[in-house]
């Protein structure tokens, strides 16, 4: 039976994990996420808050699109063809790689991708299902006998 993997933010952000690296990064002095304000330490209207904010979105309406192992794969090739050719400018700035994009660039970037299944961008409602398994099903009682 497959294993359903909703998320609210869509896998793409995690495939390239261009989500921590979408500002500069500012000192904090907030200890848990629970005291963290939904901007998190970034300035009011910045970039960054707008990012940090949108990463603390919960709900959402509607069912989730399924995406697939292989949408994932035309995803990131998808965004890696977009740097083939080197630095891109988007929006007025030049960005090297999906590595060290700003928040407006990636943004642009991670939207409207092409993928088996669909359309995606950055913040959309997936669901992603899959198998857990494992190598080695051998299996041995406490003295070791199977």
């Amino acid at each position: 039976m497959p294993v359903k993997i909703p998320g609210l933010v869509i896998a793409i952000s995690l495939l390239f994990s261009v989500a921590a690296q979408c500002d500069t990064a500012v000192k904090c002095s907030v200890k848990t996420l629970a005291a963290c304000p939904k901007i998190g330490c970034s300035k009011p209207n910045s970039p960054l808050a707008v990012t940090n904010s949108q990463k603390r979105t919960t709900s959402s309406t509607g069912s989730p699109a399924e995406i697939t192992f292989p949408d994932l794969k035309e995803l990131q090739d998808d965004v890696s063809k977009t740097f083939a050719g080197g630095p891109v400018v988007i929006q007025g700035t030049t960005v090297s790689s999906y590595h060290n994009m700003k928040a407006a660039p990636r943004k642009a970037i991670l939207s409207g991708l092409k993928a088996g299944s669909g359309k995606f961008s950055e913040g959309d409602f997936v669901e992603l299902s899959g198998f857990i398994a494992a190598t080695n099903f051998e299996r041995t009682n406490a003295l070791g006998v199977s």
